[in-house]
């Protein structure tokens, strides 16, 4: 049993390896589409469903790519903002 378990776990890190070399390696902008053609040809030789994998594929992308991008442009906005409140204060200073 506990065989089983270690050669799921190997296939997997096995898997995001090779997904995030064959992303990297194409020169796209988070592997897009190249990742996800990876991960389905891989999750369809352990004798996943394709639509069970195409699912993980949305779930995982959307966990780690989007929510980076998520978070990003949060920050992107509060520190435009505060630039812009900024350069206000020191226009005004310069011009008095």
């Amino acid at each position: 049993m506990s065989y089983c378990r270690w050669g799921i776990l190997l296939a997997e890190a096995t898997e995001r390896a090779l997904d995030f070399i064959i992303g990297a390696i194409s020169m796209l902008p988070g592997g897009m589409g190249t990742t996800e053609a990876t991960i389905l040809g891989l999750l369809i030789t352990l004798s996943i469903t394709a639509s069970t994998a195409s699912f993980a594929i949305i779930l995982t992308r959307i966990c780690t790519l989007w929510f980076a991008v998520i978070i990003g442009l949060i920050f992107l906005g509060m520190y435009s903002r505060s630039y812009r409140n900024l350069r206000k204060v020191s226009l005004f200073k310069s011009s008095a």
